[in-house]
């Protein structure tokens, strides 16, 4: 029995670092027309509002003052 990578099976994770940036900025555009209309509240309350609405992150998981945070520098539309 030949070893996978003999047999030709490519090794390792499927995505590079471009290919998650990528997929980040596209999530993040999604979601800016949802998050700019919220920008003068705090970012826990952004992420009350993100969760409140049933709203996941890309990995799926509820929204925190931090991935708030990071989702407006995303945007490039927080202060």
């Amino acid at each position: 029995m030949l070893r996978p990578r003999k047999r030709g099976t490519r090794l390792g994770s499927p995505t590079t670092p471009t290919i998650l940036r990528d997929r980040s900025r596209a999530f993040a555009e999604d979601l800016r027309a949802v998050v700019t209309p919220m920008l003068g509240h705090s970012s826990r309350a952004i992420a009350a509002a993100l969760n409140q609405r049933g709203i996941k992150t890309l990995k799926g998981g509820s929204w925190s003052s931090v991935t708030t945070l990071r989702l407006i520098t995303r945007l490039e539309i927080g202060a």
